[in-house]
């Protein structure tokens, strides 16, 4: 999993090309919900719970989101 961080984006590289999985390009918010509907206000840190889900550190609003499989 990686951020495009500045475009409020968190996705997954498929080969060379990101392919996103939660959050809107360019749009900044904190709320929860399946794929383009997350907004995020700054996705820095990730790590996966081995189940094939994420938590992400959301510093924009100093939170820890979490993004199911």
């Amino acid at each position: 999993f990686v951020s495009a961080a500045e475009s409020g984006l968190v996705g997954a590289l498929d080969g060379n090309a990101f392919r996103p999985i939660a959050g809107v390009a360019w749009v900044r918010g904190d709320r929860d919900g399946p794929g383009r509907s997350a907004l995020f206000g700054w996705a820095a840190a990730m790590t996966d719970d081995g189940d094939g889900g994420v938590y992400v550190s959301d510093v924009g609003n100093q939170t820890i989101r979490f993004i199911g499989p």
